[in-house]
Formats: structure tokens, C-alpha cells, sequence
């Protein structure tokens, strides 16, 4: 018997409309979770966050053979200690972004948020923003950059928020109550490190392709803006030794 051509066509348009559905769901679901992530990640605790991964930092390194493993990959960028500052930036982010693979936390650590230690983003060599951006950071102060000159910053992004690395000789806005970041015209020769754009050297802040602002961070104080756009202390960190958080010099044998 012939086939009929209208249920011929019918038996092809039901899975049609079926994978329809389903792709229409898929995306509605993907934008309902994206605006979640939106909202979740306004209410964290970045602060906390950063106070938990330096007290882990710390205790990590009370290990051996955890400081062989951190001071023998420091050891690579020695020869930059007396560079200048954009020098060791675009050195230190080109090498981090090419040694740690992309992850998301959830699939790493199997919880929503958690900024790794850098022992733990060299031992797993795999991270998301924040580890990339942390492990830059330390290896930065390892290579004589004052912490004043360094911020972690959450920066908004189309499909989120993103944590880089902010670096300049004097960041002038890092003062609670100041309202000049990302507001206006944003402050000149500061160099963000990011692990988007791999194997491009740092961009200038003025230029990089970001919306707003949210948190500032350094292993000394926490800044948050808040609805007035205007940026308060947030948390002040007890002061630990830089040579209990990374390694400053290579390992004796």
C-alpha cells in the first residue's frame, strides 16, 4: 500500500515540533538561570569568600611538599623580579591563562561558589575566574608587587559577573567613599588581567569591556559600592605574612 503523502508529512513535522519544544524549553530555562545566577550573585559574600581562601592559603602551605609544588612553578617567572609592572602583568597572565583550564565550581568543587586557594589551583590546574585571577595576584606579590598596587575586582559582564585582576603603579580609587570607579571616566594606566581573551596582553582598564563595579579586594581590606555608588569598607583582614601565603623565594633543596 502507498504511503499517504499528508501522513508522511505529519509523522515528519510531530518530532519537529517536538525538538522545537524542547530547544524553546532548554532556553527559557537557560535564561531563567541566568538571571538567577544574576541575583545569587549579587547577595554573595565575596568578602567572606576571600577571607576563607586566604585562612586556607595559609594552612596549606604549612605542607612541604605543597611549597616545593608552588615555589618550583613561581620559579618560572623569576627572571621578571625587576621588570617593569606591565612587563610581569602580561608574562604572569599569559602563562596562568595557558596552565589552568577552564571549570566551573559547581563542576570542581561541586558547590556553587569557592574561591580556590592557589596550592589548590595548581594541584587541580583547573579553576574559573576568581582562581585564575588569585593565582595571578599571588604570583605578582611574589614577584614584588605591594599589594597596594593589586585588586581583585567583580566586574559586570553580559551574562553575569566576572572576577579580574586590576594592576597599577597607584590605584586612586581605592578609597572607601570614592565614587570615581567605573563611573564616568574610568582611571588610566591600570591593567586588567583576565583569563577571557587568551594569549592578547592585558588590556587597559579604560578599554576592557566591562559594565559596573561591584567589590574590591586585597589580602588587606574588602571594599563594596553600595546603591548610592559610593564605595565602603567593607572588611578589614588580620595582617598575615606574605611568606605564609606563597612563596617568596625558591625552596632550599
Amino acid at each position: 500500500m502507498k504511503n499517504d503523502p499528508e501522513k508522511i508529512r505529519a509523522r515528519g513535522i510531530r518530532p519537529f515540533l517536538f525538538l522545537h519544544g524542547i530547544l524553546a524549553a532548554a532556553s527559557l530555562a537557560a535564561f531563567a538561570w541566568t538571571d538567577a545566577a544574576r541575583a545569587e550573585d549579587q547577595d554573595l559574600d565575596w568578602a567572606g569568600l576571600w577571607a576563607d581562601c586566604l585562612v586556607r592559603q595559609r594552612g596549606l602551605m604549612l605542607n612541604k611538599e605543597t611549597r616545593r609544588a608552588l615555589s618550583a612553578y613561581a620559579e618560572r617567572f623569576e627572571k621578571l623580579r625587576g621588570r617593569p609592572l606591565a612587563e610581569k602583568c602580561a608574562a604572569v597572565n599569559a602563562a596562568v591563562n595557558q596552565d589552568i583550564a577552564f571549570v566551573w565550581d559547581q563542576w570542581n568543587y561541586g558547590i556553587e561558589e569557592r574561591f580556590a586557594a592557589p596550592a589548590e589551583t595548581l594541584r587541580e590546574g583547573r579553576g574559573d575566574c576568581e582562581d585564575y585571577a588569585i593565582m595571578k595576584y599571588f604570583l605578582l606579590r611574589h614577584l614584588d608587587v605591594p599589594a597596594d598596587n593589586l585588586l581583585l575586582a567583580v566586574v559586570d559582564i553580559p551574562d553575569g559577573q566576572h572576577m579580574v585582576l586590576l594592576a597599577g603603579e597607584a590605584l586612586p580609587f581605592y578609597q572607601a567613599g570614592n565614587r570615581s570607579m567605573f563611573m564616568g571616566t574610568r582611571p588610566k594606566g591600570i591593567l586588567v588581567l583576565d583569563n577571557k581573551g587568551r594569549g592578547k596582553p592585558p588590556p587597559t582598564l579604560e578599554s576592557a569591556p566591562y559594565g559596573d563595579a561591584h567589590f574590591l579586594m586585597n589580602e588587606r581590606k574588602a571594599l563594596k559600592k553600595g546603591g548610592d555608588n559610593v564605595w565602603r569598607l567593607e572588611r578589614e583582614y588580620k595582617p598575615i605574612p606574605l611568606s605564609r601565603l606563597f612563596p617568596l623565594r625558591k625552596a632550599s633543596p
